[in-house]
């Protein structure tokens, strides 16, 4: 009897370390029980593995292992040999069972996961991004030095200069054309003078007709996706809609000058018809939007 209460005194002092450990931050593993164990002397000699591994899976479990112990003391069975009570596969599988991940390993391979997911998808995005981004830079400088000849010197602009500033910013001279004029045909105002530079523009960079016809092709589905087709009748439209209809229309009458401008071209063509099939605009519509005379 004064042994189970030794051992009943002892064992609750083992729960009260335990409990002290668990509430502390150091993380509870096999080797630092066993370690509180062979500290307490009447524990020493119960070094079994499978007992202090009842400790991991509850107080009932404990428990009921407590009991087997004091009724094996009051009723003596065979005594288990020096192999059973040193089997190294138990304390095996006690090991493999601590190391096995639990709620909060899984919790933290899919944050990993997540983590992995969302740092691709930045760098993805940044993969894309900075691409356009360096090509407006860049086409933002080729603006600044095309403005300085036009309109002041645009005789000093010789086809040679331009396949220069073409190849120094990484520009097919279709680009460069391209960009060109849609940057003039969008900031500058649409006169005698701005006509002068864009045919200049266009002889100078060596491109033939069925390129420039590409190019007007590109800017007019460029608006056309942006803001829409040319719509004549305004009946029952918003403000804002009638402002966009404005817009449309007025980049569509620049871009059908310029298809049916002959010295813009070097061969006579029915380039006007692509232009206004593209605009969905009827031969009746383009009459009242045609420019005449600038």
């Amino acid at each position: 009897m004064e042994s189970i209460l030794r051992n009943q005194f002892q064992f609750k002092a083992f729960s009260v370390k335990l409990s002290q450990l668990s509430q502390s931050k150091e993380p509870l593993t096999f080797g630092l029980v066993m370690n509180i164990a062979a500290s307490l002397p009447s524990l020493k000699s119960k070094a079994d593995p499978s007992f202090y591994h009842s400790v991991f899976r509850g107080s009932r479990h404990c428990h009921m292992r407590i009991n087997a112990k004091h009724s094996s003391e009051e009723a003596p069975g065979p005594v288990p040999s020096a192999g059973e009570r040193s089997n190294p596969s138990s304390t095996l599988s006690v090991v493999n069972a601590m190391q096995r991940p639990g709620p909060s390993g899984t919790a933290a391979k899919i944050l990993r996961w997540l983590t992995l997911i969302a740092a691709s998808v930045i760098i993805l995005r940044l993969s894309f991004s900075l691409p356009n981004k360096v090509r407006q830079i860049k086409a933002q400088n080729l603006f600044a030095v095309l403005d300085q000849f036009y309109p002041a010197k645009r005789k000093n602009m010789t086809q040679k200069l331009f396949k220069l500033l073409a190849k120094d910013n990484r520009f097919y001279p279709k680009e460069v054309v391209m960009l060109y004029f849609f940057h003039l045909l969008e900031t500058r105002t649409f006169d005698a003078e701005l006509v002068e530079d864009l045919v200049h523009f266009r002889r100078v960079s060596g491109l033939d007709d069925a390129t420039i016809l590409e190019i007007l092709c590109a800017i007019s589905q460029r608006i056309v996706r942006t803001e829409g087709h040319v719509v004549t009748n305004n009946t029952g439209s918003r403000k804002h809609e009638l402002e966009k209809n404005a817009s449309v229309q007025a980049a569509f009458s620049k871009i059908l000058y310029l298809a049916e401008l002959h010295r813009f071209w070097f061969v006579d063509n029915k380039f006007p018809e692509i232009i206004m099939s593209l605009f969905e605009v009827t031969e009746r519509d383009a009459e009242n939007l045609r420019i005449d005379s600038l």
